[in-house]
């Protein structure tokens, strides 16, 4: 009986160390986002060097995480995910088994710790244009969307507003198709014939013969009041207004506002975002399994921090808006809704997969 109670007795000492050491919160660095300067990044190394030996390594530099990955509306850090929390380490330590000097954190610091505290933003609205709102190709419900990205255009500097801007002959113009003076040949019509393709269907053109392009009605042509951007969305509230035109080559569509869907043809918005010094993008507009989705999938892929602000987008297909959403979960995106968007931007709201997708941008080629 001895001997159990003593079991009993160590059992619930053991108990109690692992719920102190597990439920602890850990010890956090306070920035003042109001005086990012180098005085506060020695405090910050001083702080992280717990063994004094003027260097860090790994379990040292971990520690910044709980600090630099937080909410001050919600007052708690952001857990971040194990291969994020890897894969950043391994990015900042140019030597993986080795510590990092003084000189190597100054670095990391403005190139990285810097640009989280203080983030250079663009909010992207995409294709909110006449055909898609109350036009020839119209999304239904779609205006519920209008006065949340009026709203969230105030928490802006930059504001990029992207254009389908189509040639008449469009290859994803179902009338284009049933058009004979178009002359463009199909390779694959997926178990159909040209004269029974409608909307929706899809076909392989033999100048593009790896690319499937799906079929629509003929929207947003060059010139046309169509194409021009919906008169409710209220640019004349922002600073800088930059226009992206997307989808202007006959043969080959673009959902991205970054490319083409082959990757042929590049718009202008990274070297609008480059020359601004923006990482940081959030993305509203129509659709969102579509243009909204592959402008944020493509921006992951150019290392954009890339939110995706999901009460100022719009879906026609909920089924495939989940797919969508899968998709860019595993890239990375951070899903957010509009009330997250003010401290996000202004440095108070610090997401692990902003600062992860900034470490691959600022880190990846070193």
């Amino acid at each position: 009986m001895l001997s159990q109670a003593k079991s009993l007795l160590l059992a619930a000492i053991i108990a109690v160390f692992i719920y102190e050491y597990t439920s602890s919160e850990p010890s956090r660095f306070e920035f003042d986002l109001k005086h990012v300067d180098n005085d506060q990044r020695d405090r910050l190394f001083v702080f992280l060097d717990e063994n004094k030996d003027k260097q860090l390594c790994k379990t040292e530099f971990k520690q910044l995480f709980s600090s630099l990955f937080y909410s001050s509306a919600e007052k708690t850090s952001h857990l971040v995910d194990e291969d994020i929390g890897v894969e950043m380490l391994d990015l900042i330590f140019l030597h993986k088994d080795k510590p990092i000097d003084k000189n190597r954190f100054d670095e990391v610091w403005d190139e990285w710790i810097y640009k989280i505290l203080k983030p250079k933003s663009a909010l992207i609205v995409v294709d909110m244009q006449n055909d898609f709102i109350a036009g020839s190709m119209p999304v239904p419900n779609a205006t519920k969307i209008v006065k949340p990205i009026n709203d969230l255009m105030a928490h802006f500097e930059t504001v990029v507003v992207t254009i389908d801007y189509h040639p008449w002959d469009h290859c994803s113009f179902i009338e284009s198709v049933h058009n004979p003076a178009i002359d463009r040949p199909i390779n694959d019509y997926f178990g159909k014939t040209r004269d029974t393709l409608i909307i929706g269907d899809r076909v392989n053109y033999t100048v593009h013969p790896n690319i499937t392009q799906v079929l629509w009605k003929t929207h947003c042509v060059q010139g046309t009041p169509g194409a021009d951007l919906y008169a409710g969305i209220h640019t004349k509230q922002v600073n800088d207004l930059v226009r992206v035109n997307k989808g202007m080559y006959s043969d080959i569509d673009s959902y991205s506002a970054f490319e083409d869907v082959g990757g042929l043809h590049k718009t202008i918005l990274n070297e609008e975002l480059i020359k601004r010094n923006i990482t940081n993008i959030y993305l509203t507009g129509v659709l969102y399994e579509f243009c909204v989705g592959m402008t944020a999938l493509d921006g992951l892929r150019y290392n954009y921090s890339t939110a995706f602000i999901e009460d100022a987008v719009h879906a026609l297909t909920p089924a495939l808006a989940e797919k969508m959403l899968e998709r860019l979960r595993q890239h990375s995106a951070s899903i957010i809704t509009t009330e997250n968007v003010d401290h996000m931007v202004t440095g108070y709201d610090r997401r692990p997969q902003m600062g992860y997708i900034l470490a691959r941008r600022v880190f990846g080629e070193q």
